[in-house]
């Protein structure tokens, strides 16, 4: 992970287990905003304001239209309009995203799918942050990348960490994005190990995919601790296989506060 500015270039986009960085050119804004609430009692000197519950803001996503068969945006992106979509958007650091690096992740509902014609055709994905009212416990969207889009096949014995903050007690939930599994079949399994110190690792209760099948994939999903869970301050990416021989994913968390 490297540290300071950086440019929409090193940002990645995966959506239900597939990475669509290749088509999309702007990501709109991410992240959650609060409904003002103005209060004017009688000892204020100015009219002050309470915040009342977040809105998740997710986009629009804007790209390239392309109806490859299949895998193409067109395709994924108009089957999808009304459903349920985990995205996870990823900002690298003058370089692809990378463990330990910023990520936003979300269950939103993909409430439209539009293309523009003007020149090079365009697609358009327009997301509703109502979903994250309904079934998340925790009203915080942005977390760290414990493993970035890429090959695993083996467990991780490393001490290679993520330094996620201090110990905390409100939970947390992980996001999970498996592109494919290799093997022709078996099933693969994605946790977190968490450490108070970055050598000695204890599987982080609750924080686990459990077994996905190989014909899962492309596949994504949420998993949340319970509310008040114990997290301690570094983490690392956990992978066990059955009859699978690797797959390629991203895995991020994102502490409750």
């Amino acid at each position: 992970m490297s540290t300071g500015r950086s440019l929409e270039v090193f940002k990645r986009i995966y959506i239900g287990g597939y990475d669509l960085s290749a088509y999309f050119s702007d990501s709109g804004e991410q992240g959650t905003e609060y409904e003002e609430h103005p209060t004017a009692n009688f000892a204020d000197a100015i009219q002050g304001v309470l915040a009342g519950k977040p809105t998740l803001k997710c986009g629009p996503f804007t790209g390239v239209f392309d109806n490859t068969a299949t895998s193409g945006l067109h395709v994924l992106a108009d089957a999808a309009k009304g459903t349920r979509r985990n995205v996870m958007v990823a900002q690298g650091v003058r370089a692809a995203p990378a463990m330990g690096d910023d990520v936003f992740c979300a269950p939103v509902y993909q409430m439209g799918y539009k293309t523009v014609g003007a020149g090079i055709v365009t697609a358009r994905l327009e997301f509703s942050g109502a979903d994250a009212a309904g079934s998340m416990l925790y009203d915080n969207f942005w977390g760290k990348l414990i493993h970035a889009h890429e090959s695993a096949g083996a467990a991780n014995s490393a001490n290679t960490n993520v330094d996620n903050g201090a110990e905390s007690t409100a939970g947390g939930y992980l996001m999970y994005q498996i592109q494919s599994i290799a093997g022709g079949a078996g099933t693969v399994t994605l946790s977190i190990d968490d450490s108070a110190n970055g050598t000695d690792w204890l599987a982080l209760d609750g924080a686990t995919t459990g077994a996905i099948a190989y014909s899962a994939a492309p596949t994504s999903g949420i998993v949340q601790l319970a509310v008040g869970a114990t997290v301690r301050q570094y983490l690392r990416w956990q992978y066990a296989e059955s009859g699978a021989t690797s797959a390629v994913f991203s895995l991020a968390f994102v502490r409750g506060r």
